[in-house]
């Protein structure tokens, strides 16, 4: 921002301030950039509670390094001009980013649901509660066809040939993909035998992992197909969340599966974790000490998308915490949804955020077993089918659907103190929450995710503190 002596400056109403011993960490509500004052900087960010220049500053305080901290609380967007709109920017911006999602130009990952059964019978599995109270697929789950795979890749590879593209993922999703096998297979070799010499695949799967022999293993290391697999815990913990259809526990069936996928090179580095009521409690450093022994370096630990614990939220995020810390010791990584708010505040970029999840970026789409659309492979909202990928992004529905998860325009959010950053958390809450009557899964939710941001920042705060605290200093994720 460009000043003079006589533009008049005001704090910005989307302040938010934590106070930390000595410290204030103060960030802004849609743009982020935590940054720490100490009562110095804040008693010049209090000046501009009424707009001021710094000509009226000047007439009336004596403050050192005034140039100094104008440039660092402008910079931040802590201070703008009198009159700014803030909103409207940001509005702007989404309307300029649908216009380029409308085009179809982002779009270069396709979705198959391969098969919306699945082997494991979770209480918590978002896929077939979805599926059972959207009635998205009728009354029974479906199983996709080697014609509707066929039509999607020919129809998606003639769009990626118009747009340009030259690298595409393609993506077997499901409640259990590998249900599917034969057309799985199938689907990566016409891929490659009728369109690798034009175009780069890479290819994955979300699977349990169950299903994985020492066959299996070696076509998926041969290919190259990266593997998102999932593990509730050690085997007692494990087996009291998920199971099989039988009622019999899950977990040796699914390290069978990663230990063929290990003896075949392509072992499992990363899982993700749901966490609910019959596990929060029982993972504890053996779980971690597990981990590292299998050369995990990354996991997922997420609190059920769709029905809120019992706990009280502070209690789930000193857990989360609690296993994150567990997790650095070993040098495994822990994140998920509920930190995502946290790794928002400090963009990469100097645009805003449009979307806190890529299914709204018109990068991916989903072809569900019947041919439509989804933009999750988890979502019932249809928005169009395989005969028309392009003319899909124009339609108004999409747009307006699109529109409806971008930042700002999430009704339930405004005024949020992680509005720009959470942006309404995973979509999938709130849709399920719509089919039931109850958006209590999402308040929920929102409950988590303000109390780990906080903690987040504070946490970080403290760690980048040393004896002499300078003026100000950007806080770093």
């Amino acid at each position: 921002m460009h000043i003079t002596d006589e533009t008049k400056l005001v704090r910005s109403p989307h302040l938010v301030m934590l106070h930390q011993g000595q410290e204030y960490v103060v960030y802004h509500s849609l743009v982020g950039h935590p940054t720490v004052l100490n009562e110095q900087g804040l008693e010049v960010l209090n000046l501009f509670n009424a707009p001021h220049s710094i000509a009226d500053i000047r007439k009336r305080y004596s403050v050192p390094g005034l140039r100094r901290w104008l440039r660092v609380l402008t910079d931040s967007r802590f201070l703008v001009r009198r009159g700014a709109n803030e909103r409207a920017a940001i509005s702007r911006t989404v309307r300029r980013g649908i216009a380029r999602i409308s085009r179809g130009n982002n779009l270069v990952s396709l979705g198959l649901i391969l098969d919306e059964a699945c082997n494991f019978d979770c209480s918590y599995c978002v896929s077939k509660k979805l599926l059972r109270a959207s009635e998205r697929s009728g009354t029974s789950f479906q199983k996709m066809p080697w014609s509707v795979v066929q039509r999607a890749i020919d129809a998606f590879i003639r769009f990626a040939r118009k747009k340009h593209h030259r690298e595409i993922e393609v993506y077997f999703g499901g409640s259990e993909p590998l249900l599917n096998w034969d057309v799985l297979r199938g689907s990566i070799e016409y891929c490659l035998e009728t369109y690798g010499r034009e175009f780069a695949f890479r290819f994955s799967t979300n699977t349990n992992s169950s299903l994985i022999d020492a066959e299996r293993a070696k076509y998926l290391a041969k290919r190259n197909v990266t593997i998102t697999s999932s593990l509730d815990g050690l085997q007692r913990t494990n087996d009291s969340v998920r199971t099989q259809l039988s009622g019999r526990g899950t977990f040796a069936r699914i390290i069978a599966g990663w230990d063929h996928l290990g003896k075949a090179r392509k072992p499992v580095r990363w899982f993700s974790l749901t966490l609910t009521d019959k596990n929060i409690d029982t993972i504890d450093t053996s779980f971690f000490d597990f981990l590292k022994s299998r050369g995990i370096t990354s996991c997922t630990i997420e609190p059920d998308l769709i029905a809120p614990l019992t706990r009280q939220p502070e209690h789930v995020v000193a857990a989360l915490l609690r296993f994150r810390a567990w997790g650095e010791e070993r040098k495994v990584k822990v994140g998920g949804m509920w930190d995502k708010p946290f790794n928002n505040l400090f963009p990469s970029d100097p645009r805003p955020n449009l979307f806190n999840c890529s299914a709204f970026t018109g990068r991916g789409i989903s072809v569900l077993p019947s041919g439509e659309l989804v933009s999750c492979s988890y979502s019932a909202t249809k928005l169009g089918t395989i005969e028309d990928f392009e003319g899909m992004f124009r339609l108004p529905a999409f747009q307006a659907f699109t529109a409806s998860r971008a930042a700002g325009n999430i009704e339930a959010c405004r005024g949020c103190e992680i509005e720009g950053q959470c942006m309404g958390g995973c979509y999938l809450t709130p849709e399920y929450g719509q089919y039931i009557g109850s958006q209590a899964a999402f308040d929920y939710r929102c409950a988590l995710y303000k109390l780990a941001t906080r903690a987040l920042l504070l946490q970080t705060a403290v760690d980048e503190s040393s004896s002499t605290i300078p003026p100000t200093k950007e806080v770093r994720a």
